[in-house]
């Protein structure tokens, strides 16, 4: 299993992140976490994911990823 940590600076509260976390977890193969006091989503993956790909899910979405590890 893979893990990256992005960073999404544009939550605004814990809803945000909780419909984030919820968005992340519909995607085949991915398993979320998204903490709202640190703006960070730790995404879990059973498949290569690339950043773009997981960039692109998030901005999607309506948030800025500012960085992913």
């Amino acid at each position: 299993m893979k893990q990256k940590i992005v960073k999404v600076e544009t939550l605004k509260c814990q809803n945000c992140a909780t419909r984030l976390e919820d968005i992340l977890n519909t995607v085949d193969g991915l398993s979320a976490k998204v903490d709202f006091a640190t703006k960070t989503a730790y995404i879990d993956s059973e498949r290569d994911i690339d950043n773009e790909e997981v960039k692109y899910i998030i901005e999607f979405a309506g948030y800025t990823v500012s960085d992913i590890q």
